[in-house]
This record gives C-alpha cells, structure tokens and sequence, in this order.
C-alpha cells in the first residue's frame, strides 16, 4: 500500500546507568521526540512491557468462535476479524503517545548488559538501538548480524546525536511499517482503493503537511482517514470513488430521497458523510449539513473526491477530551528527568 494505515508519535527509551549522561544526551535530541531516562535496564523493561501490554489491549482485534453463522474451533482456525473503528478512537486515549518504538540502550551496565536487555525485547516490535565503546564494537556488530538489534552507534562519536536522531526517526517508521502489515493482512479485500494510490498519498501528505498533522488512522466508513495536528485540532479526509457516491445514489433512491441530493450526488459536487445515521442517507435526518465540499483529485488509478472536514461531527466520542501532543510533551518533559 502507498499509505500507512495509521501513526502516531511514540516514545523512545534511553537506558543508561548514567543519569547526567542520559540528561545530557537527550538535550541533543529531536525536542519533538518524547524521550524517557531510565537508569536501570528493569526499569526501561517494565516500561517495555507495559507498552506492549497496553497496545495488546485495545480491542482492535477480536477472535470469534461463531462468525457469520459457521462453527469455529479455537486456536489457529478461529476467525480474526479487525475493528477500525477501534483504531481512530484512539486520539480519546490519552496515554497512546507512551507506547515505546525504539530502546537506545548502553551497553555496559551493572545490572545487565545492553546486550541481554535487548535480547529480553525479543518478539516485541520495539526496535533497538546499542550505544557502545570502541571496544565493544565487534559485539555490536555479531548482535547486528543475529538481529538482536537493529543499530548501533560508538559513544565517542562526535556525530553520534546526528547518527541516532536519524535512525530514531528510520525506526519508527520501520515501527510502523511492522503494525500496518498485521492490520494489512486482516483488511484483506475490504481496504479502500485509494490506498493503492499515489497520488492520492501524495495529495494527502502535502494537505496534512500544511496543517501540522502529526497522527492518523485509516476509517472505512467513510473511507478516509481521522486526522490530528500536533495542537490537537481534528479533521476527516474523506476520499470517495465513483463507485462509493453509487452506493450512496442507489440508497437515496431506494428512500424517495430528494431530487437535490440525488443531483449533487451524481455531479460530485459534495462528499456525503452521513454521520447522524451511520454513515447513510436516513429520510429521517436533514441531510443538508451532512454535505461537504468535494476537490477532484485525477489519481494514477481514476477519479477521486476528497473533502477535509474540520473538527468533524462523530456519532462516538463526541464531547470526549483529545490530548495534543504538544499537551503531551508539557507534561512528558516535567516528570522525566533521569533517575
């Protein structure tokens, strides 16, 4: 796919026994990075596992032993069914910008080496990066080759804060690549055409790039995606296909629904979002201001409609408080000082 079904910032944990050396360095980081000290590898390990605990909970994807009216057994043939609607609700979840992508990790430590402490991260998707002396170098490298790691840098380098804001920045969105395969996998044929479109990726990073998006997550229905910008504000894309306003035509009709509707419809010249009444046309519902402006994109693969919808009206979460990143970060830097 050209476009990721969802991001969002993560935390990076530095594991150091030196806790001036890990306040010193963070000052050379990224300041939009969310970076926390830990002192002792436990620590940065119960930190570790409780993000993968977290992320393991949110219910994006459930196993059911009666699925469409067939008997399914438990174990591996249980039918895996993925619910994105779980995955844009997560800018109500004020602790998603905690889960941990990336470990910088020490490799001399007292209570046990970088080495081991990454091997305990095993199966996890976090990716690590090894600081080592000169003489440790050949152990990184042996640990690079097995995969026990996925970098490393030389503390005496004095490019080294470079070095590691650079592959900070490469693994987190290696992160990601890791979790949008899985949620891949379980969309199967039910993905939305515009995500095999580039132009229309295109359209979308330079839209979000303009207003400071800094997260987002795929929704089916509408097709699109629920945005937020580092301030928090929140915005829909809608990206509709030809025949997306053709199942919506064909319900007004089968309603009685207004001529009106049915002629903008079939123009293009607005993008529904039905979101009193599920997503659909309802007769029930005044379906005015559930229109909204439609720009033609002409992508690699055909037409498309995409509308930005402002602080979109939402049927779930409505009056919910939305943490900012920047929000985040105020409160990350006053208790993460090292020790």
């Amino acid at each position: 796919m050209n476009f990721e079904l969802c991001y969002y910032p993560t935390t990076i944990i530095g594991v150091d026994d030196d806790p001036i050396f890990l306040q010193n360095f963070s000052l050379v980081l990224d300041p939009s990075l969310a970076f926390r000290h830990c002192t002792t590898p436990s620590e940065a390990l119960t930190l570790a596992r409780q993000s993968v605990r977290s992320y393991q909970e949110q219910g994006l994807v459930t196993r059911y032993r009666d699925y469409a009216g067939q008997a399914v057994e438990d174990g591996a043939h249980a039918v895996v069914v993925l619910d994105l609607s779980g995955l844009w609700k997560r800018i109500y979840r004020a602790d998603r910008f905690e889960e941990t992508s990336v470990a910088i990790v020490d490799y001399a430590m007292p209570e046990m080496d970088g080495l081991s402490f990454c091997r305990q991260l095993a199966g996890t998707r976090i990716k690590k990066i090894m600081l080592t002396g000169r003489m440790d170098e050949h152990h990184a490298i042996d640990a690079l080759n097995e995969g026990v790691i996925d970098a490393f840098v030389t503390k005496g380098d004095s490019d080294a804060p470079n070095k590691i804001g650079t592959l900070v920045k490469r693994l987190q969105r290696s992160y990601f690549r890791e979790v949008n395969f899985d949620l891949e996998n379980l969309l199967l044929d039910r993905a939305p055409e515009f995500l095999q479109d580039e132009t229309i990726a295109e359209h979308l990073r330079r839209e979000w790039q303009s207003r400071d998006i800094v997260e987002y997550y795929l929704t089916l229905n509408p097709p699109g995606y629920v945005a937020v910008s580092r301030s928090g504000q929140v915005l829909r894309s809608v990206v509709m296909t030809d025949a997306d306003f053709a199942s919506h035509e064909d319900i007004v009709r089968d309603c009685n629904g207004p001529e009106e509707l049915l002629d903008m419809l079939s123009r293009r010249a607005a993008v529904p979002f039905f979101w009193r009444s599920g997503g659909f046309f309802s007769p029930d519902d005044d379906w005015r201001d559930q229109l909204f402006d439609a720009h033609i994109v002409e992508g690699s693969r055909g037409k498309y409609a995409v509308s930005l919808i402002t602080d979109p009206p939402v049927t779930e979460g409505a009056g919910q408080d939305v943490m900012s990143y920047d929000q985040f970060l105020e409160a990350f830097d006053l208790d993460s000082a090292p020790g």
